[in-house]
Parts: C-alpha cells; sequence; structure tokens
C-alpha cells in the first residue's frame, strides 16, 4: 500500500485521536500490526511559536515510522511555518478537518471548516507548497445531515495537492453518536481518483471485511477499538488474509498493557495519561472493574507494577 512515494506494510491506519495517541502508544500500535500510525492532533499555533509542551508532542521514534502528525488551525502563515518545522521530523503531515469538539470548532476549525471549501482548497494549496512530504487530510461527511458536502470537499482536497483523504463516516453534529454512513464513505471513492481511507465503526476483522468491501477503499481507519486493544490490527490484517477470527488471551492483554507501561515510563509520558491509557487497555478483562478502582488509587509507575503483576498472578 502507498500514499505517494511512501509505502506502508499494509492498508491499516491509527487514527489520530485527541488525548490518546501519545508516542509510547503509537509504537505499541505499529508493533501490533498498524501499517501506519498518527498522532494526536496539535495546534499549528503552538507548533509555530514553539510551544514546548507541543513540541515535545512532535518527537518521533524509530520504532513507530512510518508516522502522520495531525495538526489544526486556519491561519495559513501558522500552518505553513508548522509544516515547515515537521518535514523532516515525520513522514506524513495529516491536517484536522474532521474534529467535532465545541472547542475546536467555536475556534473555526477542526469540521467547522467544511463550512468553508475555499479555505480548505487554500490550506491544502499552502501546506502542498511547504513541504514535499505526503499532505493528508481527515473530514466527516458534513456539518449535519442537511449540509452532507464530503465528496465536494474530497474533490477540493484532490485539485490541491492532497495525496489522501481520510472521511469519518459521520456529521460533525452526530459526534460519536449513531451509526457510520459507510455508503457515502463509497461516493467519496467513486469521485477522487488519491486514496481513500474509511473511518467509523470498524472494531474487528468482520466489520474490517465489510467495509472494505461496501466502500472499496484503499485503507481503514481505526479508532476507538485501537484504543481499547492495540491488537486489533493484529485480529484484522489475520482476517482480511484468511476470514478467520483471531482469539487473544488474557495474558496476551496484560503482556501489551505492561509494554504500554515500560513504553510511557520510556518516554516520560504523563502519569495521568498513562493511568487513562491503562483504565482503557483493560476493559473487559476478568474482574476489570475491581482492577481500575484499585489502579486510580495509585500514585506512581512502580505502585502501577506491582499491581499489574498481582492482577496477572490471580
Amino acid at each position: 500500500m502507498q500514499i505517494k512515494d511512501l509505502k506502508l506494510e499494509n492498508n491499516l491506519i491509527l487514527a489520530p485521536m485527541a488525548g490518546v495517541g501519545d508516542i509510547a502508544f503509537r509504537i505499541l500500535c505499529r508493533k501490533y500490526g498498524a501499517g501506519l500510525v498518527c498522532s494526536e492532533f496539535l495546534s499549528a499555533e503552538s507548533i509555530s511559536r514553539f510551544n514546548k509542551n507541543a513540541i515535545e508532542k512532535t518527537n518521533a521514534d524509530k520504532r513507530e515510522r512510518p508516522v502522520s502528525i495531525q495538526i489544526f488551525g486556519n491561519k495559513i502563515e501558522t500552518i505553513s511555518r508548522a509544516a515547515k518545522f515537521l518535514e523532516d521530523k515525520v513522514d506524513i503531515i495529516d491536517f484536522n478537518m474532521g474534529c467535532p469538539a465545541d472547542k475546536i470548532t467555536r475556534i473555526a476549525c477542526g469540521a467547522a471548516l467544511l463550512k468553508n471549501p475555499e479555505k480548505i482548497a487554500e490550506i491544502v494549496k499552502t501546506l502542498k507548497k511547504s513541504v514535499s512530504i505526503p499532505i493528508t487530510i481527515k473530514i466527516r461527511l458534513g456539518i449535519d445531515e442537511s449540509s452532507i458536502n464530503a465528496v465536494k470537499i474530497a474533490k477540493i482536497a484532490e485539485q490541491n495537492g492532497a495525496d489522501m483523504i481520510a472521511v469519518h463516516g459521520r456529521t460533525m453534529k452526530q459526534g460519536y453518536s449513531g451509526n457510520a454512513n459507510w455508503d457515502l464513505i463509497k461516493e467519496v471513492k467513486e469521485n477522487v481518483s488519491i486514496p481513500v481511507a474509511a473511518n467509523g465503526d470498524i472494531i474487528d476483522g468482520e466489520s474490517a471485511l465489510k467495509c472494505l468491501k461496501k466502500t472499496k477503499c484503499d485503507f481503514l481507519m481505526i479508532g476507538r477499538a485501537a484504543m481499547k486493544n492495540p491488537f486489533v490490527f493484529t485480529e484484522i490484517n489475520h482476517y482480511l488474509k484468511t476470514e478467520e477470527k483471531l482469539k487473544q488471551t488474557e495474558k496476551q492483554r496484560f503482556e501489551i498493557i505492561n509494554e504500554y507501561l515500560k513504553l510511557a515510563e520510556e518516554f516520560k509520558i504523563s502519569f495521568t495519561r498513562s493511568i487513562t491509557h491503562i483504565n482503557s487497555l483493560t476493559r473487559g478483562l476478568y474482574d476489570s472493574t475491581s482492577f481500575r478502582e484499585e489502579l486510580n488509587k495509585r500514585k506512581s509507575f512502580v505502585e502501577i507494577n506491582e499491581l499489574l503483576q498481582s492482577y496477572c498472578a490471580c
């Protein structure tokens, strides 16, 4: 699989997720089968001003490559400066045009840009002129059901140089409620010649295959299912090749949790975020509610390690 001249091992992409896609988690997802991983979205304004926290989050590791960094904003000069800074650090720059969060849309960023096709054209054109690495964008179907314009936006993006477009099959107003509309993602795919990634309601091998057959998309982008268990990439890759379900043992689940914890310590991921990740990674495990109650009492990585070891021994 390929985006511009960048070759990927497979067609599975870790979706950009705010508060989730730290470097430790991205490395884990690459190890377990994601062909491409994407960072959480970062402010182009913060990067262009060399904000320390934002700059730290742009760091990449060879274990996760290829990696995409997602940025958001609406000021052309700022977007260009941020892209130029990122060019030598990552493999792809992705631009967010799909975040439905109110704090983002009320400043005319994220999915709010879908109201302004001319601005989208200007942003994509600017990014293409600013850097030589691939430029991708992530959008939603539209603002609401009465203003679906994903095909129009996709065509504009292609005309102005985008190398791939990811489409979340919901509107901005939907947020994450309801079902993803794969039929409308299919329409986007049918109307552009650049690669398209389908996003929304892809949770396992069976849903991944159904989505590919329905949309005929080049890539599948997985978000919330990966947040709960990066093994989903292994499972989907296996299913797409064999149409057989691959079961994961509880021991394997705990191995992933331990791996994340080690990576979190290595990259100095905040303790609060690490707790959040581990809470997500334990969903569905035996007696996991009790485990999370104990987890949230812990105050250090050492204490979490001790808890994990005692839980594994049960």
